[in-house]
């Protein structure tokens, strides 16, 4: 194999909306903690030549999808097509926008350029750094340091919450493994490393620029073995890591506490790289039915009221509250009952837009699978539940699968059929903020589970 690593600065050079947090409001940072990076990773064995790009940001939105692959096509001698390149995400929700996520930043012109220059930069770098390598794999079993965030309770309700108030009736899976790769030349010099592991990371909820866990968690292993780690996000639509008071101050609590773990990893012997084969595919996700017309006009009458006042229809205020998981009894902060009030108001009016006979029936949905000998990396364009990842694994016990999860474009939480017949944020509601006309059909989940096991299939030939 050979292997080419680097990575730039991303950081915005302004103040700018972040993307994450409606709480935020949209306001511009007040300040940087930590720098953002983008890391590039390219591997080829043989005819085949891979580029792998991990930014610390939460997501990629089409439009900026299509923008880095036109400046990707103009790199010269970079010699990877479109359909060998994986763009993906930390998700951290503490750096500027690069996806419409409605409520929650504002994608700025200027942050794309910066974007476009930072990618083909390193690219060419990665390409240019290439050396002949072999891959290691340690697993590490992190117990207590996530948990899935989806608590659904005794009165029915789903909520976020770590410990509610109300009994808890079910409290999903966590993926406590943590997957790392370490390529090195035949001498055992190292040359880059890979951490894949599956928590949110949403610690940092202050209105400050950071790289949240993965970033520090990067920076941590690069500066104890001396050799730039890029991560790859697994599959944490559901799955949080310790919030406590959500602060800088917490996520470097979790993370200090992770590499207590990582003392001594296990390295395997070097993998052999055969197969070696970077496969993938678009799919129709098909979307459930929408709102009548006429509930979108009310909806967006009644939220237009409470955006304004602060009151009004009960149905919209109960919306609002699920939202904003308020506890049964305790009012929502009015501030944010407006503003989120505000956001949906906004969704009707586009949805509206479209409802008489032009709503689009399915999203595209793209995946990819890279396989490296026994090592499966497969790319997910959305926020992936910890069942979907669980549902591979245990499919191929044989091979080392880890699924990534907020490769591009990212099309929003793709939830199993279950969580859809319990509700709550992630199937109910967040659809709305990423500007979708309704939520994934039922079905969805499974139709994407089927495709990478044949993609997995694909790849062993």
């Amino acid at each position: 194999m050979n292997v080419g690593c680097a990575q730039v600065d991303i950081t915005p050079r302004r103040a700018l909306t972040l993307c994450g947090f409606a709480a935020r409001r949209n306001l511009p940072f007040a300040e940087i903690h930590d720098p953002l990076r983008l890391h590039a990773l390219i591997v080829a064995e043989k005819e085949e030549r891979v580029l792998i790009l991990s930014f610390d940001l939460l997501a990629l939105g089409p439009e900026v999808t299509e923008r880095l692959h036109e400046v990707l096509d103009a790199v010269d001698g970079l010699d990877v097509p479109r359909a060998k390149r994986v763009f993906c995400c930390t998700h951290t929700h503490s750096a500027p926008a690069a996806v419409k996520l409605m409520g929650c930043g504002v994608i700025e012109a200027d942050y794309i350029a910066q974007l476009s220059e930072a990618v083909a930069s390193v690219a060419a770098q990665a390409s240019a750094q290439c050396v002949l390598a072999q891959a290691r794999v340690a697993k590490i079993e992190l117990s207590g340091h996530s948990y899935n965030r989806r608590r659904v309770l005794d009165d029915g309700r789903v909520v976020m919450t770590e410990q509610p108030s109300t009994p808890v009736r079910k409290a999903g899976p966590v993926l406590p493994r943590m997957l790392l790769l370490r390529f090195e030349t035949e001498d055992g010099l190292p040359v880059a490393g890979l951490v894949h592991w599956a928590a949110h990371p949403c610690t940092v909820c202050g209105n400050c620029v950071t790289g949240d866990f993965p970033g520090e968690l990067c920076r941590q292993l690069s500066a104890k073995h001396g050799y730039p780690y890029m991560f790859l996000q697994g599959s944490c639509g559901n799955i949080n890591p310790p919030l406590g008071d959500m602060s800088v101050e917490q996520m470097l609590g979790n993370v200090s506490s992770i590499m207590e773990e990582l003392e001594q990893p296990a390295w395997s012997p070097p993998v052999n790289p055969a197969p070696f084969r970077l496969a993938g595919r678009s799919i129709a996700l098909p979307y459930a039915a929408g709102l009548p017309l006429s509930e979108l006009i009310a909806m967006g009458e009644g939220m237009k009221q409470i955006a304004e006042t602060g009151h009004g229809p009960q149905r919209e205020l109960q919306e609002l509250s699920n939202i904003l998981n308020v506890e049964v009894g305790r009012e929502p902060d009015p501030l944010m009952l407006r503003y989120i009030a505000g956001v949906l108001r906004n969704w009707t009016a586009e949805q509206i837009g479209v409802a008489e006979g032009n709503q689009a029936r399915t999203c595209p949905l793209d995946v990819k699978v890279l396989r490296i000998g026994h090592v499966v990396l497969c790319f997910v364009a959305a926020e992936v539940f910890a069942e979907t990842a669980l549902a591979i694994q245990e499919t191929f016990p044989e091979l080392c699968v880890a699924l990534v999860g907020y490769a591009s474009p990212i099309v929003g939480y793709l939830p199993t059929d279950e969580a859809m017949d319990e509700g709550g944020y992630e199937v109910a509601y967040a659809f709305k903020f990423y500007g979708h006309p309704a939520a994934f059909a039922r079905g969805a989940e499974a139709l994407t589970v089927a495709t990478l096991k044949e993609l997995v299939e694909v790849t062993q030939l």
